[in-house]
């Protein structure tokens, strides 16, 4: 708690810096003096570009970790706080739930034409794939074997299950181990935008698909009422996406990562709650199953080895910038010391060293950035030219 609040407390004071910084009135001059960029109108474009920049913000690769930072985070504590006592065992149904089934076969069908068709840069595998990309299809033909052997065996399925008394819990760890699975392998940094999304939807299909399931053995009356938030919560980043996308080009004609800073919070607050929401439905089927402890206990380890994992990887890779970013900060002290002194001294014409290391490089386009180290800096420091020295 302290540390949540201590990060809304930073984010405050940064944005109250933001607005009382000289920076800010430079650039909503800028923006009122009109922009080179159309903004778009029309609606047929307004829609292809709207869908094209929320697949793309949806996708993102750190939009998934922080999902699942937080679902980890929420299957973890969820699991060991919510402690329902033991019912009566009852009598599970004999068969396996369809949707979950048709909903996996259905995500898995989708992909085979994109997947399937796809030709490595580097074929190593039947002539066509690397042998990266070949396990994603390896994954993708076996989850479809599976769905189908399911979908015809649905009521064996079901009753064997329902036979045994952790079958069930079994069954759900399973899930909960493949989707951690297929997450880690989305965060290879050097994976295929095809391959990263089929791992995506699919990880998600998996998390809708053992909810859908447990619904089905547990059913009672608090579990459907906590699927409706977890369903309107991806609902909700969806729909988030889409309007800051249409509100961006409409207004501006262009999409920019700082306009689209919401969906992050957005993204992690749903992982939260499918966290949660998972949990209670294994707790809920284990209270009523008489299954065995244990199995609570390796799936409340999942989810804190999962949140672990993203965590320590996030940590190590900014870590791994704090050299550069401290060498960007020397560089541009040094750099505001000569400006700040050469206007004292009425020297209008400044010549200055490239910095080792850009941090606007770093975060944004190369055109934007130039127009930013230099023009933004000539009327921030009131300079006639600023000349950097290539070297």
């Amino acid at each position: 708690l302290i540390l949540f609040l201590a990060g809304w407390l930073g984010t405050i004071s940064a944005l109250f810096v933001h607005v009382i910084s000289p920076g800010l009135g430079i650039r909503v001059a800028s923006i009122e003096d009109g922009s080179t960029v159309e903004q778009v109108r029309a609606a047929p474009e307004l829609l292809k570009r709207t869908l094209d920049s929320t697949f793309q913000y949806l996708t993102q690769v750190e939009s998934f970790a922080g999902f699942m930072l937080l679902f980890g985070l929420g299957l973890c504590a969820t699991l060991i706080l919510y402690q329902p006592s033991r019912t009566a065992l009852q009598d599970r149904p004999k068969t396996s739930a369809r949707l979950p089934i048709w909903l996996c076969l259905l995500v898995q069908l989708s992909f085979v034409p994109l997947l399937w068709t796809h030709v490595s840069d580097l074929p190593q595998v039947a002539g066509r794939f690397s042998y990266g990309f070949s396990t994603v299809v390896a994954i993708n033909f076996a989850t479809l074997a599976l769905s189908v052997f399911a979908l015809l065996w649905r009521k064996r399925l079901g009753a064997l299950l329902g036979a045994r008394r952790n079958g069930l819990m079994m069954c759900s760890t399973f899930v909960l181990l493949g989707v951690a699975a297929l997450f880690l392998m989305t965060q290879l940094r050097s994976i295929h935008i095809k391959a990263y999304t089929y791992l995506l939807i699919s990880s998600l299909s998996f998390l809708g698909a053992l909810a859908s399931q447990l619904s089905y053995v547990v059913a009672d009356r608090r579990a459907k009422e906590f699927a409706l938030p977890a369903t309107l919560s991806y609902i909700v980043v969806i729909a988030t996406t889409a309007a800051l996308a249409t509100g961006s080009l409409y207004g501006r004609g262009w999409v920019t990562p700082r306009g689209m800073a919401p969906i992050a919070y957005v993204h992690v607050i749903s992982g939260l709650i499918w966290g949660a929401y998972i949990a209670f439905l294994i707790r809920r089927a284990w209270a009523s199953s008489g299954a065995d402890q244990r199995w609570i206990t390796l799936q409340a380890a999942i989810g804190l080895v999962l949140a672990i994992t993203v965590s320590v990887g996030i940590a190590l890779g900014h870590a791994k910038q704090i050299p550069d970013f401290a060498a960007f900060a020397r560089d541009w002290d040094a750099r505001h010391q000569q400006l700040i002194q050469a206007r004292d001294s009425g020297i209008r014409e400044v010549e200055v060293r490239p910095l080792e290391f850009n941090l606007g490089r770093f975060l944004m386009d190369k055109d934007v950035v130039a127009i930013i180290e230099k023009d933004c800096a000539e009327r921030y420091y009131n300079a006639d030219a600023i000349n950097i020295i290539q070297s």
